[in-house]
């Protein structure tokens, strides 16, 4: 179930009606993420998620980083990805990121 709402100096404004999202979950064998290549600041990864021959797939991908208030923070999204290798750019040597990938199937399913 998803609502959301607006955040800004005036406060919170109302919430949207709620609404079910439909997802397939997928067991840990179904998908594999890999870092193909590093450099100080890139990270080539690919992904694989194993798919019914009826489904396609349309890929959203976000990496971000925080480290604390006195260094820098760094995230990006991209959406609309057919291809399942991504190059992850503006990254910092010896920081920790986390990577997500999130599938968008084609019977309209998360």
């Amino acid at each position: 179930m998803v609502s959301v709402a607006a955040i800004n100096s005036a406060g919170v404004g109302p919430y949207s009606d709620t609404i079910a999202a439909p997802t397939t979950v997928f067991d840990e064998d179904s998908f594999s993420l890999d870092v193909d290549s590093l450099s100080p600041t890139t990270a080539t990864i690919s992904w694989t998620l194993a798919l019914p021959p009826s489904l396609s797939a349309t890929y959203s991908l976000s990496y971000s980083n925080t480290l604390n208030s006195h260094c820098f923070s760094h995230s990006a999204s991209t959406t609309g990805l057919t291809d399942t290798v991504a190059t992850l750019s503006g990254l910092h040597e010896g920081t920790l990121y986390s990577v997500s990938v999130t599938a968008a199937l084609s019977n309209g399913d998360l």
